[in-house]
């Protein structure tokens, strides 16, 4: 199973390009993010969906792709056990990055408490 994170961005000034754009990755079931309100109000407009499908996306004008990874909301312990990369892979996911193992895992876990 593919996973996409795609941003679409208008080509043109009126959006009938944008709002075809959407409508075709709605149709394969993408969703729009919750967490990012879309900018339609001026040119370009944009918008950040999620698509999880079996078929391989190829990036076209106004559509980029980036692959997708859930975060996984790890516990204390299944922290500590990680080696130091994973550690800094599974902070990175959630826009952490440090040099100290006990901090970033502080930093980890209060993020998680807040979603």
């Amino acid at each position: 199973m593919n996973r996409y994170e795609i941003f679409i961005t208008g080509n043109d000034i009126l959006g009938f390009d944008f709002i075809n754009k959407i409508v075709k990755y709605a149709n394969m079931g993408a969703v729009i993010s919750d967490k990012e309100i879309p900018r339609v109000k001026n040119f370009p407009q944009t918008v950040r969906m999620y698509l999880e499908t079996t078929d391989a996306l190829k990036e076209e004008p106004g559509v980029r792709l980036a692959a997708y990874r859930e975060v996984v909301p790890y516990t204390k312990e299944e922290l500590d056990a990680m080696s130091w990369d994973e550690l800094k892979a599974a902070a990175k996911l959630v826009g952490l990055t440090g040099r100290d193992r006990d901090k970033l895992t502080r930093e980890y876990l209060a993020e998680m408490d807040k979603e």
